[in-house]
């Protein structure tokens, strides 16, 4: 989930539409809340208000980057990516038979 560090109300969304969005269709999946432009941060979204916007929605991480910078873009993918094979992990071995290939779920990103 991401918001914009210099629109706070963004941060709000988070908790009033996004997460209910997420638990509805994705109850099991990791989360993880990226604040982004953290450049124009005008102390309008403090580090403290996304950490603890985290606790709330319980992700397992937070992280602020900014494209323009290029501010922790790599740290967002690669935690991204690492929180994703934890969790296919702990999927996998939490069941003892795979189901037949045909009625697996994939996500292709092209």
């Amino acid at each position: 989930m991401c918001f914009a560090i210099d629109k706070p109300e963004s941060l709000l969304n988070i908790q009033r539409k996004w997460i209910y969005e997420l638990e509805k269709y994705c109850p099991t999946v990791p989360k993880i809340l990226v604040g982004c432009k953290s450049d124009l941060r005008k102390e309008k979204t403090s580090h403290e208000l996304g950490s603890d916007m985290a606790d709330r929605v319980n992700a397992v991480s937070y992280i602020e980057c900014s494209a323009k910078t290029r501010e922790n873009v790599n740290h967002v993918f690669a935690q991204a990516a690492r929180v994703s094979l934890t969790y296919q992990r702990r999927k996998k071995s939490a069941k003892s038979i795979n189901p037949p290939a045909s009625t697996r779920r994939r996500c292709l990103i092209q």
